[in-house]
Parts: C-alpha cells; sequence; structure tokens
C-alpha cells in the first residue's frame, strides 16, 4: 500500500495477493529506457481504494491515471510483467 500512496496518492487496502513475477523484460528492452537493471522479481497485490489524495509524494513526477482492462492492457504491452498481474487480478474484462 506504501507504493500505491506514493506513487499515486492512494490510500488502500490490500484484498488480494497475486503472487510473485519474474522481471519478462529483455536486457535490451530494459536499457531502452536508460535503466541497468538487475534481473528482477515483484509482488502484486489487489487493492481497494479508500481514499484519493490530491497531492502525493511523487506527484511532481507522476500522474495519475485511472483506465478500463483493455486500456491497461495496451498500456502495459511492453511490460509482460505487469501484464501478468493485470491478467491475474479481478478486474472486470469488458
Amino acid at each position: 500500500c506504501r507504493e500505491a500512496w506514493e506513487e499515486a496518492g492512494i490510500e488502500s487496502e490490500i484484498t488480494k495477493d497475486l503472487g510473485e513475477i519474474e522481471e519478462k523484460r529483455t536486457e535490451a528492452q530494459i536499457k531502452k529506457y536508460g535503466a541497468l537493471a538487475p534481473a528482477a522479481s515483484y509482488r502484486f497485490y489487489e487493492v481497494k481504494v479508500k481514499e484519493e489524495k490530491a497531492s502525493w509524494p511523487e506527484s511532481h513526477k507522476r500522474e495519475r491515471q485511472w483506465m478500463t482492462y483493455s486500456k491497461a492492457k495496451e498500456c502495459l504491452k511492453e511490460r509482460p510483467e505487469l501484464t501478468e498481474a493485470l491478467e491475474r487480478s479481478s478486474i472486470k474484462r469488458s
């Protein structure tokens, strides 16, 4: 819930553990954005939004955006590990 607060100004509670997902991008894909990230694994959770704040720690560099399943899948197409987390979630798929 800390990441949701810091990056999007969302106060939330965990409702479902989506499990651990390994980094699936190639080294070339990671370097494309100037990052030098080691192999990683991520833990994903589904949350229930309790409150949405107008200001948050990273609001100067991040914009919160709500979207449909279809739009999220399109936006995440270059991040297969994030797409997998989306697929594991119970988001309405219409």
